[in-house]
């Protein structure tokens, strides 16, 4: 097997792993879908943002970011409100179970973090976010172009 293949096999096995991970250390795996973690997480750090904003913070469609909200609100995580500087536009804020929820996913990603890498030394997790931000800037220039072909 080649480093291609092996990169692109071993990419979603770390994902598995970390969800995995996550789920036995929450031990509530059924609690919160990992794209609706991420939203707490957000909100918790911005205080409140728009579905746009959640939009770009998480890279996908307004369809997920609408779905995840309004699962959200229906669990009691977060509340929708006016937001006053654009009336046109609604704010999405965590509700106080919601915060709580927030920082206990913190903590869980941050032990996650730690397992995940253990072991590297400065230079390599630099390098690895290089490599990284490498990758997202060769997907987003592609995605770019694609968006520019349908014109």
């Amino acid at each position: 097997m080649d480093l291609r293949q092996q990169y692109l096999r071993q990419a979603p096995q770390l994902h598995t792993l970390l969800l995995r991970c996550r789920f036995h250390m929450t031990g509530e795996p059924d609690k919160l879908h990992p794209g609706q973690m991420r939203i707490l997480i957000i909100l918790a750090e911005e205080g409140c943002c728009n579905q746009r904003k959640l939009m770009q913070e998480l890279c996908c469609s307004a369809a997920n970011v609408a779905t995840s909200v309004k699962r959200l609100e229906k669990s009691g995580y977060v509340k929708k409100e006016a937001d006053p500087d654009d009336l046109r536009s609604t704010r999405i804020a965590l509700t106080e179970t919601g915060r709580e929820l927030a920082l206990e996913s913190i903590r869980c990603m941050k032990k996650l973090e730690a397992i995940q890498l253990a072991g590297f030394s400065e230079e390599e997790l630099q390098q690895m976010v290089e490599f990284q931000s490498r990758m997202m800037d060769n997907m987003e220039r592609f995605l770019k172009s694609e968006r520019t072909k349908g014109v």
